[in-house]
């Protein structure tokens, strides 16, 4: 899914305000997260959108595109059966920004760990 130039320099902006507090994190979805973010997330268990400490530039000079630096664990996950989570949402702090398809649909038993793999990529191809 490709976002625009502006939602990505923010999220690029707001991650550089904000990345000593832990404020970047992402979400599990069933399905598309809709124009708000909220559709289809993941709920029960002890589920909590998964803080993103570090994001990093990749070699793009343009900065089309970030990086996660290190892995995100989303744990205490409920049961997800199929077709699993199958798209993730990013947040800055209380604000929606994106929302990407997993690269490939995760079921999930009850208390597992929801591991996002560092070098997970947002990409703005616009």
């Amino acid at each position: 899914m490709a976002i625009g130039t502006a939602v990505f320099r923010a999220i690029q902006d707001d991650y550089i305000v904000q990345q000593n507090n832990g404020a970047v994190t992402i979400g599990a979805h069933t399905g598309d997260p809709g124009a708000d973010g909220t559709a289809n997330e993941v709920t029960g268990g002890s589920y909590a959108r998964g803080a993103a400490p570090t994001w990093a530039l990749d070699a793009d000079t343009t900065l089309r595109r970030v990086e996660l630096g290190a892995n995100v664990d989303i744990a205490g996950m409920p049961a997800v059966g199929a077709p699993g989570v199958s798209w993730l949402s990013i947040w800055v702090g209380p604000n929606f920004y994106t929302a990407i398809p997993a690269s490939a649909a995760q079921v999930v038993q009850v208390g597992n760990t929801l591991r996002i793999l560092a070098g997970t990529a947002i990409t703005n191809v616009a």
